[in-house]
């Protein structure tokens, strides 16, 4: 009995240590530290561009070497989000292989996010915080970008791009299955490698969803990125690893 009680004791204890997340987010425009994984900013400047600021701190006890990844789950017709992180501005869904940042612990490392919009229409955008050395996600918050209407706006969104790679890891054929937007069109899927090298484009003929089937064998074994594409804005990317 003993025994049982202990085996629960320590997996409960491993569960908690696996729940608490590795960096404190503080929002340096306000001083706010981020709690509910939830950051509203309200659109109603007249140049029609947001930056907002912020830190994390590691607070565990061990150096973190990470990479930023975004979602885009809606995004306002004309709007951009850029991510800028280790000096560089990226428009992509991940930022570069070469702006890794290395924070140790109780250190911490700059991270913004500029938004450039033509109306006050919603913009919900996810960023994950990845262990660059295998993509792993260790921690994640969504932004809101919301109008004189507030949150109402955001009620109205009711779909959202997904995408899904199987097998995965994948051999020789990934299947991608995907949910575009209602308003998305010229979309394609993208696959880039490590280091953000474009190796397929797929065309996806106007449907709201479906599935494409990838022939991968010419790939070489690891790490790649598939995303999905609606006119010029990557909206969702997705690991994908490939082993022959």
């Amino acid at each position: 009995m003993k025994k049982i009680i202990l085996i629960i004791a320590v997996i409960s204890f491993g569960l908690g240590l696996k729940a608490q997340n590795p960096f404190i987010i503080t929002r340096i425009d306000t001083g706010d530290t981020i709690n509910d994984s939830t950051i509203y900013v309200l659109t109603e400047d007249d140049e029609f561009t947001q930056t907002n600021y912020m830190y994390f701190t590691n607070i565990t006890n061990q150096p973190v070497n990470l990479r930023m990844q975004m979602e885009v789950l809606h995004i306002s017709n004309g709007a951009t989000v850029q991510m800028c992180f280790g000096g560089n501005c990226v428009s992509d869904t991940i930022t570069p292989v070469f702006n890794n940042q290395t924070v140790d612990p109780d250190s911490n490392t700059l991270f913004d996010l500029v938004y450039i919009y033509d109306d006050y229409t919603p913009t919900i955008i996810k960023i994950n915080l990845l262990n660059a050395d295998d993509l792993s996600i260790l921690q994640t918050f969504k932004v809101y970008y919301i109008g004189e209407t507030g949150l109402a706006d955001v009620k109205q969104i009711s779909h959202k791009a997904d995408l899904n790679i199987y097998p995965n890891p994948a051999k020789s054929i990934a299947s991608v299955a995907y949910t575009l937007p209602t308003e998305c069109s010229n979309s394609s899927i993208i696959i880039k490698n490590m280091l953000g090298k474009e190796v397929r484009n797929i065309k996806i003929n106007g449907n709201q969803s479906g599935k494409v089937n990838i022939n991968i064998e010419h790939l070489s074994q690891g790490i790649y990125f598939c995303s999905i594409v609606c006119g010029e804005t990557m909206i969702s990317t997705k690991k994908m690893i490939v082993r022959h």
